[in-house]
């Protein structure tokens, strides 16, 4: 390379390191781009333990289990993968006359056989009126979400005037058989 070409062989390395970030980065968001899908959990071929749809990414899914009685109904609205970690965007709606006070979601991460690689909750005390609903972000930082990972979500407490609550390890034992039918 000649000088006379007015570039130095840094500012060469420079221009080519920048094109190599920007390519990766390229890649990350086209791998964690969201669309609605068909749902392609397993169904068992009887009636599906989630509910709707649920979101499916490049390379992983999240589904909401299907919670007869539960007060809230728990719906995904988005997923990504982000600097922080994969992000959920779910929607809670409160289904029953009078407020909740208190929700607590949780979030396993499964991998195509059932086996659980993590689990993350979300806690919230904020007011949820009745026939209202609420948008926020679950972020799953506590393990990594691999290629062909599952995310299943489901409602685990929730404080009002009509109390309801789910044992956790009763929950995850539904949500890992959910997954192996």
């Amino acid at each position: 390379m000649s000088r006379s070409a007015g570039r130095s062989p840094h500012s060469m390395l420079r221009v080519l390191a920048a094109a190599l970030l920007l390519l990766s980065c390229a890649v990350v968001s086209a791998d964690a781009q969201t669309a609605p899908g068909r749902p392609t959990l397993p169904s068992g071929g009887g009636i599906s333990p989630f509910r709707g749809p649920g979101v499916r990414g490049t390379s992983f899914e999240a589904a909401s289990l299907d919670q007869p009685g539960c007060p809230i109904h728990l719906s995904i609205e988005a997923l990504r993968r982000t600097e922080r970690g994969v992000t959920v965007t779910i929607r809670l709606a409160n289904l029953v006359d009078g407020s909740i006070t208190r929700q607590v979601v949780g979030a396993w991460v499964l991998v195509p056989d059932g086996t659980i690689r993590g689990y993350q909750k979300l806690e919230s005390d904020r007011l949820l009126i009745e026939s209202a609903s609420r948008v926020t972000d679950l972020i799953i930082r506590t393990v990594s979400v691999m290629p062909n990972d599952i995310i299943v979500l489901a409602v685990e407490e929730a404080r009002g005037e009509q109390p309801w609550r789910r044992d956790t390890k009763e929950l995850q034992q539904e949500v890992r058989s959910a997954i192996a039918r």
